[in-house]
């Protein structure tokens, strides 16, 4: 009587975990992840809130625009249905979405309508459980610095670090020429971007600038033998790993807080922040 007992309860609780389920996860915990509060509405349906930057309420609502999500344990047999809400930017738009976080697509257009409170609504059955989907196509710091790993190579680059972050990162520079032509007689460029942590369109197209200026024909070659190029490819490197859509963690708006020394306008004022000050030479 006692093995056919045990027996039951052993079978019993095999059918339990065939049938048992664990539940979507919804998380941002991971470099450039951003979302505020989320609901669960029904099993496949959720609303997601766009969070401020820093959770910072005294921020412009126009700010309020970049999202970052993970959702693990989709079910697989339905549709999600998935809500933005609480969105600064009134526009519609086609959000993306990847499975490993390096092949991104953007969902069809059938798949994304915009209701009239301004908010997104995707419906797609996804093809895996875990699923990353953000609003644009992101590029994190860790991609930058994957990125100078295969470029450091060139002898047409020199890769420098001129000042720290705020939470002491790096913010790198790039000088690109052919140093084998002496400087003088060369012009010289200066560029920067991501000032703005989820202005993410920018870093690609530094990459594809680079790209060209590194890859040695005819015009690269004639254009860095007159030129030098000082790159800054991330400004606001502590925002892009909050992720924070404009600002610093600090709630700074770099671009406006270029303050410059009157007495000397080559450099800014001590009470510039870290990411829009830098005094030291890159030359």
């Amino acid at each position: 009587m006692l093995v056919i007992i045990f027996l039951a309860v052993f079978f019993a609780g095999c059918e339990k975990d065939k049938t048992e389920k664990p539940a979507t996860e919804v998380s941002d915990s991971f470099e450039s992840g951003s979302i505020g509060k989320f609901t669960k509405v029904t099993d496949n349906e959720w609303d997601l809130y766009i969070a401020n930057d820093n959770d910072d309420p005294t921020l412009s609502d126009q700010w309020r625009s970049w999202w970052y999500v993970k959702m693990e344990n989709l079910i697989q047999d339905s549709p999600t249905k998935i809500t933005i809400k609480n969105s600064g930017w009134p526009y519609y738009y086609l959000p993306v979405y990847s499975y490993d976080q390096k092949e991104w697509r953007h969902f069809a257009e059938d798949e994304v309508i915009q209701n009239g409170n301004n908010e997104l609504i995707i419906q797609k059955q996804f093809d895996h459980k875990t699923v990353w989907i953000a609003r644009f196509y992101p590029y994190t710091f860790t991609d930058l610095e994957n990125y100078i790993h295969n470029i450091q190579g060139s002898p047409y680059i020199d890769v420098k670090i001129p000042g720290y972050s705020q939470k002491g990162k790096p913010i790198y520079v790039f000088k690109i020429t052919d140093f084998n032509v002496p400087a003088s007689g060369k012009k010289r460029i200066f560029m920067h971007a991501r000032t703005h942590a989820a202005e993410t369109p920018s870093s690609f197209l530094i990459e594809g600038m680079i790209n060209f200026l590194l890859s040695g024909t005819p015009q690269a070659s004639a254009i860095l033998s007159e030129f030098e190029f000082y790159i800054f490819p991330m400004q606001n490197v502590d925002g892009v790993i909050a992720g924070n859509y404009r600002s610093t963690p600090k709630s700074e708006n770099l671009e406006m807080m270029w303050y410059y020394d009157s007495n000397n306008p080559l450099n800014l004022t001590a009470d510039a922040p870290p990411g829009s000050n830098n005094n030291s030479s890159v030359c």
